[in-house]
């Protein structure tokens, strides 16, 4: 399972209307990629997903990802 949480700047995107989705960086894993809604209080979990490794992305109408943490830590767009 994946869970985290999302903090939105500025106001003009309520954190209810993103949603994270993983897309597969290795050609083993088919079928849809996973994804979850984010919550009101900004909090998303995301089960069932395979091993591999995956690319992060978060859809929104007007915003982009400013940052990224794993465990207090920041992540690079490359890492």
């Amino acid at each position: 399972m994946f869970s985290g949480s999302v903090e939105v700047e500025g106001g003009q995107t309520a954190p209810e209307n993103l949603r994270i989705g993983l897309t597969p960086l290795d050609a083993g894993n088919a079928g849809p990629p996973p994804e979850a809604k984010v919550e009101k209080d900004g909090t998303f979990s995301i089960s069932g997903i395979l091993p591999g490794r995956w690319r992060l992305e978060v859809g929104s109408a007007n915003g982009y990802l400013k940052s990224l943490s794993v465990g207090g830590q920041e992540v690079s767009a490359f890492a």
